[in-house]
């Protein structure tokens, strides 16, 4: 299928909605894809509260410019697109405001590190948000949709967060087989999401993998 374009939402479905799983998860993949453009791995996170407004978003910064392959439709000159700061709704749909994002955290200008997954991306701008405070109501009540399941890292960095609810797209183990065992790009982890967060002491629901259209088509050609 042809690459997913993203045009930036603040808000979309609550929880609970008809269909309001997949279409968060469709633009998890959205932002994949962005990654994906960018020249950096094709993952991606947005974190979204109970009444559907959009906390923050992530695509994955963690790795140097990847350029052995495009977008099997776009042409590599295309494939290193700049990140476009996501913009981001300042209230609650009952007219609750919501703390502005910090102007530090914009993703182009910080450096790239080892930590900087799409899900430790949106996780770090929707906690700066609320101060780091993990017992915060909005926080314990948002859902995190991720394009591929989190790695150790990432649920653990979730857990902290508060954040009450993950759904994700395709599994670890899938994404394993997509870019092989013993790619040096993506070294993936076999410790799955939930095996991380059954051990903490509060409940955090998972959901996946529910894979949507194009979860595995971002991946298609970019590892090899």
């Amino acid at each position: 299928m042809p690459p997913k374009t993203l045009s930036p939402v603040t808000v979309g479905p609550a929880r609970g909605d008809d269909g309001a799983d997949e279409f968060w998860l469709d633009y998890a993949v959205k932002l994949a894809w962005s990654a994906r453009r960018g020249g950096r791995h094709p993952f991606g996170a947005v974190v979204v509260a109970e009444d559907g407004t959009v906390l923050s978003t992530g695509e994955n910064y963690s790795a140097p410019l990847h350029l052995s392959s495009g977008a099997p439709t776009l042409a590599k000159s295309q494939s290193q697109t700049p990140a476009v700061p996501h913009p981001l709704s300042s209230s609650l749909r009952d007219g609750t405001p919501l703390p502005p994002a910090p102007p530090l955290l914009d993703p182009a200008a910080l450096p790239r590190d080892a930590t900087r997954h799409a899900e430790t991306e949106a996780v770090r701008l929707a906690s700066a948000r609320f101060g780091g405070d993990p017992t915060h109501p909005v926080l314990r009540s948002a859902t995190m949709y991720v394009s591929a399941e989190p790695c150790a890292m990432c649920s653990g960095a979730t857990y902290w967060s508060g954040i009450g609810r993950v759904v994700y797209g395709i599994s670890e183990e899938r994404l394993r087989e997509i870019t092989g065992a013993e790619n040096v790009e993506n070294e993936t982890m076999t410790v799955g999401c939930r095996i991380v967060l059954q051990g903490g002491a509060k409940k955090v629901e998972v959901v996946g993998p529910k894979v949507v259209e194009g979860c595995e088509d971002v991946h298609d050609g970019f590892w090899t």
